[in-house]
């Protein structure tokens, strides 16, 4: 069974989104992956860490970043 993955805190936040930009521009992901991805940008630009994403989310978003070696 997986750990649940960290609360987001600030520094989380921009490390997060940091890394988003740079798998979109790997050009290595699937569609679906890059719309995720995107999302999730939207999501953590316009919330920070006032709203977390989900256990789910968290592991989604883990798996695109190590998918495009971020």
């Amino acid at each position: 069974m997986q750990s649940k993955p960290p609360q987001p805190t600030k520094e989380w936040v921009e490390k997060t989104k940091k890394r988003i930009v740079a798998a979109l521009g790997t050009g290595g992901l699937s569609g679906w992956q890059e719309d995720f991805l995107a999302d999730i940008l939207h999501q953590l630009q316009k919330h920070g860490d006032q709203k977390p994403l989900s256990d789910r989310q968290q592991w989604r978003l883990i798996e695109a970043l190590e998918a495009a070696g971020v």
